[in-house]
């Protein structure tokens, strides 16, 4: 007999009266018209006694019987759910489902990448656009048989949005910079670029304008000259979001300069002047030219920092155009850098040695040049992407990177006299480093003589 089914009837026969009697009644109870309950799951014996009479001795008769645990009857109401990021009444799933069993539902993404559960609501929320299953269960119980079902999950990337920029702008050079601001759906990486940098460029990339809002951003567009460029605010896509773009014209006007003389006049800084701006030094590289490097933070103590674009002075811009050399040097205490995404093209000698509380940094696209030991004893730097427009990395640019796992190398620019050596040495011993399909050969050569040496070090297209 089975939990939770059907009482059964013992029928005997015997001339005089039955007494019935269960070997353990917390398994199966028996009543005097020999009707068997069953308790729970188990075994026990039924003992029926037909007494003696004048014409019959008495009769013993002993019956096993087996309890066995009942079958959940787990149900879901609808087996295949669609989600999408971003919607409001459609990034949220409610699996709906019902039993007979007294145990607990529990829920289970197979990739809880794509989809998050509630372990024993049955919310799901969606992450990332993909497909998966939920497994529906219930652990066996004292009572009841284990079961499972599943429930198909797919996920749609959300759709992006940039809104609140004018199709066409005017600004007058004596400006010098200007700024926009837009409103922004989707955790997309977004990216500003310019059609013509002589005349306008990016002097700092979108940032939040509240760290505790995530629509509202802005970036900065320094000015160079009269003309007219298209800016395109761009956001990439990602496995959650699709991708958008939004171009608006910029025209730039000279009404109120007369001649390029307005700007080399007697308040441009020399060259190798120093200036401090929201605690960041800088250093003039061109005052003709109206170029800085960062020097460094005013405190060495410093856990945070952020290089600007561009530094203004006495009306002047000047733009950041590098790191210097020991800009960060023995900033044991810095755990994050923001840099500027256009407009670097060095990182200099000693740059970030033995900064060995920073975990990650974002090198900009512009970057050329990575100097001698730039990030010497990184000891928690964990991953590295190389940009493509590199052309040299110094003598033991990485030495003693220890935790460096993942290395992306997008140039193709390498060569065994570009790349010092030691460069890569004493990264982690499980590294593996990505290079382009087109230099795969040559990289791993000119790698394994750079300090890529370890058995479980990989390099791979």
């Amino acid at each position: 007999m089975t939990y939770n089914g059907a009482d059964i009837s013992m029928n005997a026969v015997a001339a005089g009266d039955l007494d019935y009697y269960s070997k353990d009644a917390s398994i199966v109870e028996v009543l005097e018209n020999g009707i068997l309950t069953a308790v729970q799951p188990g075994e026990t014996t039924i003992t029926v006694l037909a007494k003696s009479t004048g014409l019959y001795n008495s009769a013993v008769l002993k019956i096993p019987v087996k309890v066995n645990k009942a079958e959940a009857g787990l149900l879901v109401e609808q087996t295949d759910l669609e989600l999408t990021i971003g919607e409001d009444d459609q990034e949220w799933g409610q699996i709906i489902t019902s039993t007979q069993s007294d145990a607990t539902m529990q829920y289970e993404a197979l990739d809880k990448t794509v989809v998050s559960t509630g372990y024993t609501n049955g919310r799901i929320r969606a992450f990332k656009e993909g497909q998966t299953q939920i497994r529906v269960f219930q652990k066996e119980t004292v009572y009841y048989n284990p079961a499972e079902t599943y429930v198909n999950v797919k996920v749609n990337r959300g759709k992006s949005e940039i809104a609140g920029l004018q199709d066409r702008n005017t600004v007058n050079r004596k400006d010098r910079k200007v700024s926009f601001t837009f409103q922004k759906k989707g955790n997309n990486t977004t990216k500003v670029t310019v059609s013509d940098s002589s005349v306008a460029y990016i002097a700092r990339s979108p940032y939040k304008l509240d760290l505790t809002d995530s629509t509202n951003y802005q970036f900065d567009v320094a000015l160079c000259k009269a003309g007219s460029v298209t800016i395109t605010v761009t956001n990439e896509e990602n496995d959650q979001y699709e991708g958008s773009s939004v171009s608006f014209t910029l025209i730039v006007v000279d009404d109120d300069l007369d001649n390029e003389d307005d700007f080399n006049n007697e308040d441009v800084l020399d060259d190798g002047d120093e200036v401090t701006a929201n605690n960041q030094n800088y250093i003039v590289l061109s005052g003709s030219e109206r170029t800085m490097v960062y020097s460094g933070p005013v405190s060495q103590s410093a856990t945070s920092v952020e290089i600007a674009g561009s530094v203004t002075v006495d009306d002047l811009e000047y733009r950041v155009v590098g790191i210097a050399d020991n800009a960060f040097k023995n900033c044991k205490k810095l755990k994050s850098v923001t840099i500027p995404q256009t407009g670097i093209t060095s990182i200099g000698t000693n740059a970030f040695y033995n900064c060995s509380s920073l975990k990650s940094i974002t090198l900009p696209q512009t970057v050329t040049d990575i100097g001698a030991k730039a990030f010497y004893k990184n000891t928690s730097l964990k991953q590295i992407t190389i940009p493509a427009k590199v052309c040299r990395i110094g003598t033991q640019a990485f030495y003693g990177c220890k935790k460096l796992k993942k290395v992306m190398i997008k140039t193709t620019k390498l060569t065994s006299k570009t790349v010092g050596a030691k460069a890569f040495k004493g990264i982690a011993g499980n590294a593996t480093i990505k290079v382009p399909k087109s230099k795969e050969k040559t990289y791993k050569t000119m790698l394994k003589k750079k300090g890529i040496t370890g058995k479980k070090q990989r390099i791979k297209k």
